[in-house]
């Protein structure tokens, strides 16, 4: 990502990336700024699991039909 790119960008206050058009956001009144809505609902204890940023999140690949045939 170039510096211009990040700039005039918000911050998420939970995990500190950038937020950028697209994202899953929400923006509580309590906090008043926007913020990653997996992190909020994280932070909240409302989501089951603890993982990963999803923009960080390991997927594994698919295997392909054509590789298992040996």
């Amino acid at each position: 990502m170039r510096l211009s790119d990040a700039m005039g960008r918000e911050r998420c206050l939970f995990c500190d990336r950038f937020i950028f058009d697209g994202d899953d956001v929400t923006r509580p009144a309590s906090l008043g700024l926007s913020v990653h809505r997996h992190c909020y609902l994280r932070d909240a204890g409302l989501e089951g699991g603890a993982g990963a940023h999803p923009r960080t999140e390991a997927t594994e690949p698919e295997d392909d039909e054509e590789d298992s045939a040996v």
